[in-house]
């Protein structure tokens, strides 16, 4: 029998995936957590789901956005992400 705590990176992973599956508008980070968060019922950490969320990326899972800046031109806003669909 394994001790100790169990891993939470395979569990919000899937909640991450789960969230993004099911919503049809692209989504902060911020807003991401907060979906992740009341699935888990825990809290989880803006910058842990940003980690999870980049690897989601670089897997191809998840597709970066970055939209730009309101109010500087030429300069990178906010980055909202969206299900990958193939």
């Amino acid at each position: 029998m394994k001790r100790g705590r169990p891993p939470l990176r395979n569990l919000v992973r899937e909640k991450i995936i789960e969230v993004m599956s099911s919503c049809t508008s692209p989504l902060t980070i911020s807003s991401i957590r907060i979906l992740v968060s009341g699935r888990l019922g825990r809290k989880v950490s803006w910058n842990t789901v940003k980690k999870y969320v980049k690897e989601l990326v670089e897997e191809g899972v998840i597709k970066e956005i970055k939209l730009p800046h309101s109010k500087e031109e030429g300069k990178e806003g906010l980055s909202v992400y969206i299900i990958e669909t193939r």
